[in-house]
């Protein structure tokens, strides 16, 4: 998972992670790097940044395609990206 690095994760980031997430979470973003590259660089491109958060409690959105997490939040708003922003948890309001 030391590709994250390239996403202002760090070290201390990466063995969070690393001891937090389950075996299975890790092989799927180990194993489908392109996909999640796409969706942390789309995450960026519409103003969501905590990305840690996102790995830590909402793994599920790295199990799924980047045109589909668009289709949802393509919905949002700058304030409801400034909500998950502050709470991750407030994708749960979106679906994801």
């Amino acid at each position: 998972m030391k590709f994250l690095r390239k996403y202002n994760l760090t070290e201390a980031d990466i063995l969070e992670l690393n001891s937090k997430l389950s075996e299975r979470d890790k092989l799927e973003i180990m194993m489908h790097e392109e996909r999640v590259d796409a969706i942390v660089k789309y995450l960026f491109s519409v103003g969501i940044f905590n990305l840690k958060d996102i790995f830590l409690y909402k793994t599920n959105i790295f199990y799924d395609d980047v045109e589909n997490l668009k289709d949802v939040l393509n919905l949002c708003n700058q304030s409801d990206i400034a909500l998950i922003n502050s709470d991750v948890f407030q994708l749960d309001l979106f679906g994801i």
